[in-house]
C-alpha cells in the first residue's frame, strides 16, 4: 500500500496512545489512497523539527522533561495492511538498503491545517538517512549517500494537555529513531522526498546486533522491532515472519 497524499486526523474519544504520558483525547486517522499525480502548493509550511523530534521521543517511549513530551496515537481507520509477501515487496521496490537515521527531520504541511477539526491535508515528514549498504539498487543510490525519506505521520498539540505532542500514525507504523539502523524497502516519493518507504509499515525493519546474531524472530520483542505499542490494534503475525525473512536474507 502506498501511503501519502492526505493525512486526515480527527480528534474523537476512541483510540488510546502509546506510553504513559498524560491524558489523551483519542483519535481516528484516515489516509485516502494516493492519486496518480500530486499537485503541491507553493505555500508549504515547514514545521520546526521539534515536532519530528517528538515523534522520535515517542518511539523511544521517553516522554519526560528530558525529551519533548510526545505520545503515539494509532488508528486503522481507512487503513488496509499489505499481505507481507517478501518476494513481491523486493520485486516491486525501487531499492533495498541498510540505512542510519540522521537528525534534522522536518514535518511538511502543503496546506494549512484546520486545528479545530485536526485535519492535516498533505502532511508528511522528511527524514534524512545515510545509505550504509545496498541490497538492491535503482542505479541512483550509492553507499554514503544522504537522502530524504518520506514518513507518513503528523503531529498536533493535545487539546487537553498543550505540553504534550500527539504523533498520529496509521496501522502499526512507528516513526524511525535518530541514530538507529533499519533495512528499508524504498519506493518513489509522493511529495518532495527522495524516496518513500514502500508499503510503509511492511517496508521498515530494525537492524541491530540481535537481528544479525541468531534467530531475529525469537530474540526481538515487539518493542524492539519498533512496531505497534499500547493502543495499537495489533501487529499482524505476517510482519514478524517477513522480518525474519528480511534478516535471514540481508543481515547474515
Amino acid at each position: 500500500m502506498e501511503l501519502g497524499t492526505a493525512l486526515v486526523l480527527l480528534l474523537a474519544v476512541a483510540v488510546a496512545g502509546c506510553a504513559s504520558a498524560g491524558a489523551l483525547t483519542a483519535s481516528t486517522a484516515q489516509i485516502p489512497s494516493a492519486p496518480a499525480t500530486t499537485t503541491r502548493t507553493t505555500t508549504a509550511e515547514i514545521v520546526t523539527s521539534t515536532d519530528a523530534t517528538a515523534a522520535s521521543s515517542a518511539a523511544d517511549g521517553q516522554t519526560g522533561s528530558e525529551k519533548t513530551r510526545a505520545q503515539l496515537v494509532f488508528s486503522t481507520a481507512g487503513y488496509s495492511s499489505p499481505d507481507g509477501n517478501f518476494a513481491m515487496t523486493v520485486q516491486t521496490s525501487a531499492a533495498v538498503a541498510l540505512i542510519r537515521v540522521l537528525a534534522g527531520s522536518q514535518e511538511i504541511r502543503a496546506n494549512q491545517p484546520d486545528l479545530g477539526k485536526q485535519i492535516f491535508p498533505d502532511s508528511y515528514v522528511l527524514t534524512p538517512v545515510q545509505i550504509e549498504q545496498l541490497y538492491k539498487t535503482d542505479g541512483k543510490l550509492n553507499p554514503g549517500d544522504v537522502v530524504r525519506i518520506e514518513e507518513y505521520y503528523a503531529t498536533a498539540q493535545d487539546p487537553v494537555d498543550p505540553g504534550l505532542t500527539l504523533v498520529f500514525v496509521s496501522g502499526f507504523y512507528v516513526p524511525m529513531k535518530v541514530g538507529h539502523k533499519y533495512i528499508l524497502f524504498l519506493g518513489s516519493p509522493q511529495y518532495a522526498g527522495d524516496y518513500q518507504i514502500h508499503t510503509s509499515d511492511f517496508g521498515k525493519f530494525v537492524y541491530s546486533n540481535k537481528t544479525t546474531d541468531g534467530d531475529p524472530g525469537s530474540q526481538l520483542s515487539q518493542e524492539e522491532w519498533e512496531v505497534g505499542g499500547p493502543g495499537c490494534p495489533g501487529v499482524p503475525p505476517q510482519y514478524f515472519r517477513m522480518a525474519t525473512q528480511v534478516m535471514e536474507t540481508y543481515a547474515r
